[in-house]
């Protein structure tokens, strides 16, 4: 409740996306989108200092001077882990600090470059990091890998894409079902239930869909993925994309 994602979208992400929802699927899964799951997911991800504030008072999180501390003692303070030299993702975080700061919490960004930084994520050695997650054509892989006992592993193991290390065995139910149907109507029903679960445990933070970033020149080839032909991703930094881009991609008539 105290992240500021829309000042976040503004000045981090140069306003190129939007703020997510609570189900923390992007805009390549609107047509699964349940309005019920982000009816249920909008109160945390709305901002509202006055009343995340109010909550971590209730629940005994109790300030000591300008920072709060545990049941303990311990005073809440955390780094945040982001790649250094990512720009809009070091911003993203620094905004993230300055708002935790409002609420009594500490929080110190810690830039590392990126096989430092993504070595920590897989094993779970982290306080807070801003990170990726799965996707696919469908929420299956999403929720797959944020939500599964399977691709979840005790900290200082590798996880290639549960990051939080987050398992909910309903939804390991859910994604078994959704795996052995081909029936559109029965897995729309599933990822409801899907999406249900994740905003009422919320087991990430969702903060933006993430852009997918590219640049091309037609000086002498065309076709290249765009706006107006989303055929690939543009950046090409995935196998079948290139492909499909090297099988797409011409040069440009004489």
């Amino acid at each position: 409740m105290a992240i500021d994602r829309a000042q976040i979208v503004t000045v981090a992400m140069y306003d190129y996306t939007h703020p997510a929802d609570g189900t923390g699927l992007n805009d390549a899964y609107d047509t699964w989108r349940s309005e019920e799951a982000v009816t249920a997911g909008a109160e945390w991800v709305t901002r509202d200092v006055a009343k995340a504030n109010e909550l971590l008072d209730a629940a005994g999180l109790t300030r000591q001077g300008d920072t709060r501390v545990l049941p303990d003692g311990t005073p809440m303070s955390y780094d945040i882990n982001v790649v250094s030299g990512w720009s809009d993702w070091v911003s993203t975080v620094q905004i993230i600090a300055q708002n935790l700061e409002e609420i009594g919490i500490t929080a110190q960004v810690q830039t590392y470059d990126f096989a430092a930084w993504f070595d920590r994520l897989q094993k779970g050695e982290y306080d807070l990091s801003i990170s990726w997650s799965s996707g696919g054509p469908t929420p299956f892989g999403y929720y797959r890998g944020v939500m599964s006992t399977v691709t979840a592993a005790p900290v200082g193991e590798v996880s290639a894409e549960n990051f939080g290390r987050y398992g909910n065995e309903e939804a390991d139910a859910l994604l078994e079902q959704f795996a052995a149907t081909s029936d559109q109507a029965e897995q729309q029903e599933i990822v409801n239930q899907l999406q249900m679960i994740y905003a009422e445990n919320a087991p990430a933070i969702p903060l933006f869909p993430g852009p997918d970033w590219g640049e091309f020149n037609t000086m002498r080839f065309i076709d290249f993925p765009s706006e107006e032909n989303p055929y690939a991703l543009l950046a090409g930094y995935e196998n079948p994309e290139r492909l499909i881009q090297l099988t797409t991609i011409k040069p440009r008539p004489e």
